[in-house]
């Protein structure tokens, strides 16, 4: 990749992979096991259903509209309910339909772990609307943003990764963090590759090669790009640092029907963070590097699926199937 988007990688050394006990979720139930966290709001739906025309049962989770919230400004919902139907803060203007790992299958902060899941994607996403909108995503502790991210923005699917913003021609107004885009598909390709086409939700220009595009964009905890004067998209640099990205295919299009994802990783705030993906038996990234915070106050980490978005006039539909993590591929496979 070319050097203003990735830096060389030094000095990574191996280490012993922590033994994590292997977790698999069929949906076999009729709800939701012990392995989640359901994350109920207002304008979230949840169900376990039997998948029409599968062998196989999934989590369904839905983010509806709600005609209130485009009358109050500044208004939405930052926390789940402890159960369906008790109290939550008005916080923040976005929306959600989250199911997160229970707090027992939560992992130190650094484990290398794989997981494996199929997921659902809803193909009515507007192309158009420019809606933040993340399904599956890893958090540290604490309220930055996920360490790696699946983002569903016009329908256009591509991956990211995070770290500290540690470019002084970038951190100027609050913009802490650094979000690194590894992965795209061909819809997000055919719109970089146009000329002077950059998506808006970047922050940054965008740099080709060999067909595939990377990027970087500097930002502040609540996702906002702060640029300096005169702004202009084609004049904010990159802001990676210390990690490198290999790409090997792009990803498939996800919408409306099922998908295999397969996730490697190790986040570490230093330079010997790795994370591989795999799409339906295809490999689609290696990155290697800083891939994290460094701030994580509980050393905690954990995989979080379901709409989450900016707030919207139409309702998003995911659904999560054959869930499994463990600390080798065989354990997932």
């Amino acid at each position: 990749m070319p050097a203003t988007i990735v830096a060389a990688v030094l000095g990574i050394q191996p280490a012993l992979a922590q033994r994590v006990s292997a977790v698999k979720d069929d949906f076999a139930g009729r709800s939701f096991s012990a392995n989640w966290f359901v994350c109920h709001r207002d304008e979230s739906s949840f169900a376990v259903i039997a998948v029409p025309g599968q062998s196989f049962r999934a989590a369904r989770m839905t983010v509806n509209h709600r005609l209130e919230l485009g009358f109050i400004e500044l208004a939405g919902h930052e926390r789940c309910r402890p159960e369906d139907g008790g109290p939550y803060d008005v916080r923040i203007f976005d929306e959600r339909a989250e199911i997160w790992e229970a707090d027992a299958l939560k992992l130190p902060f650094g484990t290398e772990i794989w997981y494996r899941f199929d997921m659902w994607i809803d193909p009515a996403i507007p192309a158009d609307d420019d809606n933040r909108l993340v399904i599956g995503q890893w958090k540290e502790d604490g309220s930055r943003s996920p360490i790696v991210a699946q983002r569903f923005v016009d329908r256009r699917f591509t991956i990211d990764v995070e770290q500290d913003n540690d470019d002084p021609a970038t951190a100027y107004a609050g913009n802490t963090d650094c979000r690194i885009y590894i992965a795209h598909d061909s819809p997000f390709a055919a719109l970089a590759s146009a000329v002077g086409v950059t998506p808006s939700y970047l922050g940054g220009a965008l740099e080709a090669h060999a067909g595939f595009f990377a990027g970087s964009m500097a930002h502040d905890p609540q996702d906002t790009v702060h640029a300096a004067l005169p702004a202009s998209e084609s004049s904010l640099p990159t802001c990676a640092r210390e990690i490198s990205v290999t790409p090997h295919n792009l990803l498939p299009d996800v919408f409306g029907r099922w998908t295999r994802m397969l996730y490697h990783m190790k986040a570490t705030a230093d330079a010997s963070g790795r994370l591989e993906v795999w799409a339906d038996d295809q490999p689609i990234v290696t990155v290697t590097g800083r891939i994290g915070f460094r701030d994580h106050r509980l050393d905690q980490q954990y995989f979080k699926f379901g709409p989450y978005r900016d707030h919207a006039p139409y309702a998003t539909v995911s659904m999560l199937a054959n869930y499994a993590r463990g600390s080798t591929r065989k354990d997932v496979e």
